[in-house]
């Protein structure tokens, strides 16, 4: 069964890098045998907005694993690879949570405010 990925509402200023952000619930993901287990990797969800030097990264940690969780992060972009480095150690913004509708509405969120420059 192919589940339905997750759609932004994203300006003309934003690249989709990756997203197989899908409709899965978090919940049911309680043993390693949970059929849509490849659905919680470390690689979910990437939108860069150049314009504005930001990055969303959205992935599970740990990749896999029935006990981990969604965490969210907005990073500076950068085309120096050591100023790039440095974004991800220190992110801008960065939440935890198994919550998948906490996770749209904070992305929906985090979009919005790099939108209008607010962060």
């Amino acid at each position: 069964m192919t589940l339905p990925v997750i759609q932004f509402d994203l300006s003309g200023e934003w690249i989709i890098e990756r997203n197989i952000f899908t409709e899965v619930d978090p919940d049911l993901f309680d043993h390693d045998d949970y059929v849509h287990k490849w659905e919680f990797n470390e690689d979910i969800l990437q939108i860069i907005n150049l314009k504005r030097s930001r990055i969303i990264d959205l992935g599970w940690y740990p990749g896999f694993n029935h006990e981990g969780q969604y965490c969210l992060i907005l990073v500076v972009y950068s085309e120096d690879m050591k100023l790039q480095v440095e974004s991800w150690n220190e992110p801008i913004f960065k939440y935890y949570t198994r919550n998948i509708n906490e996770v749209r509405r904070l992305t929906e969120e985090l979009i919005h405010k790099v939108d209008q420059g607010i962060i």
